[in-house]
């Protein structure tokens, strides 16, 4: 079961409640549909993997990489990731029905932009109010 709810606290996405074996509870966070799906995929991550981590576990990390492969395919999204713009990671946000940061993170894992022009598109997203 998925619950959306305003909890009015933006660092707070989702999270993941295990009544037992055999039923969860997905708490979801208002925000973006782009930033939805990356949480849905986060939390199904810590469903098929993880008993009830914390959320500075580092398994939340191994959750983010569940999502970011489950949502983007690296064999698949990686030969879009040259010449990354503005421009082209909002249409690519738009093919691949996640969020910009999402990507940006995704071509820095797959090493298509370094940690410079990382930090140069978080400042810019910043800026534009993206994040």
């Amino acid at each position: 079961m998925c619950i959306e709810l305003d909890f009015d606290i933006r660092k707070f996405s989702g999270a993941s409640l295990f009544i037992d074996n055999n039923f969860h509870i997905l708490f979801i966070n208002k925000m973006p549909p782009d930033r939805q799906g990356f949480t849905l995929a986060h939390e199904l991550g810590h469903l098929v993997m993880h008993n009830a981590p914390r959320p500075d576990d580092p398994l939340e990390k191994e959750a983010d990489r569940f999502a970011s492969e489950f949502l983007m395919p690296s064999r698949d999204i990686k030969p879009y990731l040259s010449n990354l713009s503005m421009e082209k990671l909002a249409n690519l946000k738009l093919h691949w029905r996640t969020s910009m940061q999402s990507i940006l993170e995704k071509a820095y894992t797959l090493g298509t932009i370094n940690e410079r022009q990382r930090r140069n598109f978080w400042m810019k997203m910043g800026k534009k109010g993206y994040r």
